[in-house]
């Protein structure tokens, strides 16, 4: 599964995050049969050596798509299992490139997605919308996952909760079978409330109505 995460939706939660663009990567999560987790465990560590072995056109993408060195090895060690398994990603080196390849193969759709749903900060929409609305842009099935903003001690949200009863969309998984060929995901809605919110900036002081 490609995990890609809206990056206003991300910095409506996580303030001091600095938006690059309007979609990037979260990680490519291998999907494993319940109850399996444990005997695919894989904890060796990304190593720089493996990163160093991308050509540079790859790094950029990933300097721009993705995230630094230290959050590619948290995602290689959060969700690195199954990696040796497949002779694509048998290395660091391969899970990067391939994680690359696939999340250019749909950003085209991704941007008419989001060219459909024109998001707004002061606009709610029902979630099940959104299914249609990706549905005309594209033949595979997606899941979406939400979010509530988290309680922050800071300047942005005064120490406490931001009040709105709607969640926010910040993540969209495609599924892939082991050819890599994109499939249909399950369609399902991970935390979402019946309204979101599909922000198009974060404005501290323009806030969905309540």
């Amino acid at each position: 599964m490609l995990s890609v995460t809206w990056e206003a939706g991300y910095k409506a939660w996580n303030p001091t995050y600095s938006i690059r663009g309007t979609w990037h990567i979260h990680g490519l999560w291998p999907q494993v049969k319940k109850g399996t987790e444990e005997d695919y465990l894989y904890t060796r560590e990304l190593t720089r050596d493996e990163y160093n072995d991308l050509d540079s056109e790859t790094k950029k993408d990933i300097s721009i798509f993705w995230g630094d060195f230290e959050y590619l090895k948290r995602q290689w060690e959060k969700h690195g299992i199954f990696y040796t398994e497949h002779p694509d990603i048998r290395s660091g080196t391969r899970w990067l490139q391939k994680t690359i390849q696939l999340f250019h193969g749909i950003k085209h759709t991704l941007e008419n997605f989001t060219e459909v749903i024109e998001p707004s900060m002061t606009l709610t929409f029902d979630v099940l919308k959104l299914f249609e609305k990706w549905n005309s842009v594209s033949e595979r099935k997606i899941s979406i996952h939400c979010s509530f903003l988290w309680k922050s001690d800071n300047k942005y949200y005064n120490g406490g909760y931001f009040q709105s009863p709607y969640t926010f969309i910040d993540e969209i998984h495609f599924c892939y079978d082991y050819e890599w060929n994109l499939i249909n995901c399950e369609p399902m809605m991970s935390d979402c409330t019946r309204e979101v919110v599909f922000p198009s900036t974060w404005n501290n002081n323009v806030k969905p109505d309540s």
